[in-house]
């Protein structure tokens, strides 16, 4: 979870499916990757959830400044709201790398959690897959004026300027 926020993995997966449409990459390699990479840490997660449980969040949540009621609300959420949850917190870059652990940490079953949780990483990586496309198609547009070069170092930029500042927000 901690590796998570701090390599922001939605920045990587729409850039990479970006310079798939771009013909850099190849578009079943990214799906592929994007796919295990997610579906693994969120098995890695779920376990060390089940392995620390509540007890690691009360005391990590010290440094973040996370109250035990702010837990127990999450606890509840999961628990009365399982699908929900694991569903929509794969689509919110703050909380993708933390469901997974909390669920470990409810005693949910690894059955229940995984077929969820795949359900989850797919519906994500179309939404990606759309989006990588959909700026891979602008640059086509716009690449002979500026040089493909010009333009993958721009969307470099903007990537690091948006990791940078989600990190420092954290």
């Amino acid at each position: 979870p901690p590796i998570g926020l701090l390599a922001p993995s939605h920045t990587i997966v729409f850039f990479a499916f970006f310079l798939a449409k771009i013909g850099a990459l190849r578009f079943d390699i990214v799906i592929i990757s994007a796919l295990g990479g997610m579906i693994l840490g969120d098995i890695a997660g779920y376990f060390l959830g089940k392995k620390y449980g509540y007890a690691f969040l009360l005391r990590l949540g010290k440094f973040f400044s996370i109250k035990e009621e702010s837990l127990e609300k999450v606890k509840n959420l999961v628990s009365e709201h399982l699908n929900k949850a694991v569903f929509i917190g794969k689509f919110n870059p703050l909380t993708r790398s933390l469901v997974p652990f909390t669920v470990g940490s409810s005693k949910v079953s690894f059955g229940r959690f995984i077929s969820i949780d795949i359900l989850a990483n797919v519906s994500w990586t179309a939404f990606a897959f759309v989006v990588g496309y959909v700026f891979g198609a602008s640059y086509t547009v716009i690449a002979p004026y500026f040089g493909r070069v010009v333009i993958i170092a721009l969307v470099i930029a903007v990537l690091i300027a948006v990791a940078y500042r989600f990190v420092s927000k954290q």
